[in-house]
């Protein structure tokens, strides 16, 4: 396999062969391009190319792990100014391979002759692309970045002696996909709190109250799950409306409503440090909805063909804007460190779709935007250096490594009451590490034993959140809670620095799932097995090793939809 990159400028032909408006791969651009210096090969260091007319192109090959990090650039040296409307992240060319697999953050290919992966992730919160192009020596070609003019509505116009730097990738090689997925994964590098370091529990209210909260029902959910291993308490969305009001409606002002926190928000945050756990609160700080005052005042907003940019309801603040980020420091990160919050969830419900104005191009205006939300992160870190971030993006596609490396951790779904939350979850280890995926347990009154199991089982996939009926459950309920608590605790380890090593999984549907599924995953001498029963399923149970010690195991798994988790030691 080779590594190399792919670029075409405005103007330059398009490979024929019936390929143009499919394909911009091979164009005039291209074939200027000679190798000057180091190598193509898939190895550390770099592929420096030049056309003669003044563009350097540099392909950067960094080991990371047992995985490559690849950064391309081009720098234009010439006498004139030039546009792209394509450029690579990566290209990485003469595979071999009979079958695909694809997730939304990364592509792998498998050659089953040989049993051997490759995978490859891009680092890109806005929109990406990746193509695979079959060669006619029936090898595979596959490049990934940023979506081209195209598909992505993108053009960058370089200017004279100007670098512009392509989204990070990562490419690694393995012997399964699971192997390879742990590659890429652990070649992710978030920027967790040091407060976060510990695997903290989190108990969100969003569906206990509904959007709904005040000083009171905070303070009788702290008296509740005091003392209970809980690190967190998140305050999630609607603390802004007025009592009745629908917290959807009111997105944009972040002005705390009185009337639900009497003295604002910090008698609520000094109440739940009182109760030993740290303060949490919901924003959707980049969207504007209907009844905020600053909803027909167009000036600040994202905008596509001089008209606002309107998705849902939502009009969306240009993070590029200073006035914007002058407002939201004031109402977001003043807010917090005023009201002396820890961890904040940030989330972000809609897309922008194909871009936004701003740039020579839609695709590189919603780039540009893109960056400058991240910025703000930044700014909201550094402005709170122990700040525990949460992630949320349960329709704005904000579950990539760019941004989460930017948090501590994110909840990747709102599939927080339905049976399909085990499968999602062990999915996810294939994509983000679970030492950063939030994973839902909503705990009802009317929830039986198995199905509390169920709940929190399917928690152990990564980050332990509570929700649900928290204050009407039963001492009996409690007291499964309890040892799903210490269970997931014990588990953490596991959790946190494994491995996943096994997943089987016979349900084919999310909505209807019936079989089961087991995932296992190692660390050192440990294992943690987590069983999920689905419809029609059957009783199941792993085969551990001879001579294993069962260190701990949580649920009975005895029944359709129920669950059992074990951790063990194997002599090695």
């Amino acid at each position: 396999m080779k590594i190399s990159s792919e670029l075409k400028l405005t103007g330059d032909e398009f490979l024929g062969g019936y390929s143009c408006g499919l394909t911009m791969h091979n164009s005039a651009t291209m074939s200027k391009f000679t190798l000057t210096e180091g190598s193509e090969e898939f190895e550390e260091g770099i592929a420096a190319y030049e056309n003669g007319e003044g563009l350097l192109l540099i392909v950067n090959k960094a080991k990371d792990g047992d995985a490559l990090r690849i950064k391309t650039t081009i720098t234009n040296n010439s006498d004139k100014e030039v546009t792209m409307e394509m450029l690579t992240s990566f290209c990485l060319s003469e595979i071999n391979a009979d079958r695909v697999h694809r997730l939304q953050s990364f592509w792998s290919s498998e050659d089953s002759k040989t049993g051997e992966f490759v995978g490859m992730q891009l680092y890109l919160a806005s929109t990406w692309q990746m193509e695979i192009i079959c060669r006619e020596d029936e090898r595979l070609t596959v490049t990934g970045g940023i979506g081209d003019r195209d598909f992505g509505h993108w053009m960058k116009t370089l200017q004279i002696g100007e670098t512009f730097e392509a989204p990070e990738a990562v490419i690694a090689r393995g012997k399964s996909l699971y192997d390879v997925c742990d590659k890429l994964v652990k070649a992710q590098h978030p920027d967790i709190s040091p407060v976060d370091s510990d695997m903290g529990i989190v108990f969100n209210e969003y569906c206990a109250t509904w959007g709904d909260p005040t000083f009171e029902k905070i303070k009788k959910v702290a008296d509740k799950i005091e003392g209970k291993g809980i690190k967190y308490l998140v305050i999630d969305s609607g603390w802004y409306i007025e009592p009745g009001a629908h917290w959807w409606d009111y997105l944009g002002d972040w002005d705390v409503n009185e009337k639900r926190f009497p003295g604002g928000l910090k008698p609520t945050c000094d109440y739940v440090r009182s109760k030993g756990m740290i303060p949490g609160l919901w924003f959707e700080m980049d969207a504007i909805t209907s009844e905020s005052k600053h909803f027909n005042d167009t000036k600040h907003i994202l905008k596509r063909d001089g008209m606002p940019l309107i998705v849902g309801g939502r009009k969306f603040w240009d993070m590029e804007d200073k006035w914007v980020v002058s407002f939201l420091k004031k109402k977001v990160i003043t807010l917090l460190k005023d009201s002396g919050f820890g961890y904040v969830k940030i989330d972000h419900n809609e897309p922008y779709g194909i871009g936004c104005d701003g740039a020579e191009s839609l695709g590189e205006g919603l780039r540009r935007k893109i960056a400058a939300t991240q910025r703000f992160f930044e700014k909201m870190k550094k402005e709170i250096p122990d700040l525990v971030i949460e992630n949320c993006s349960a329709g704005g596609h904000r579950l990539e490594p760019s941004m989460m490396k930017l948090c501590s951790m994110a909840s990747f779904s709102d599939a927080h009451e339905t049976t399909a939350i085990p499968l999602i979850a062990a999915n996810l280890h294939r994509v983000i590490r679970p030492e950063q995926s939030q994973i839902w347990a909503v705990l009802r009154a009317a929830d039986s034993k198995e199905r509390i199991e169920y709940s929190l089982a399917a928690t152990f996939f990564g980050r332990m959140c509570l929700s649900g009926d928290i204050y009407d459950l039963t001492d009996e309920q409690w007291a499964v809670i309890d040892e799903g608590i210490a269970f997931y605790k014990e588990a953490a380890d596991i959790i946190k620095n494994g491995k996943t090593i096994v997943h089987r999984v016979e349900s084919t549907s999310y909505n209807n799932p019936k079989g089961q599924q087991l995932l296992i995953r190692k660390y050192e001498n440990k294992r943690l097995a987590i069983l999920h029963r689905f419809e029609d399923s059957k009783k199941w149970i792993p085969e551990f090793p001879k001579g294993c010690k069962i260190l701990a195991e949580f649920g009975s798994g005895e029944t359709d939809f129920s669950a059992k988790a074990w951790i063990y030691e194997i002599n090695e």
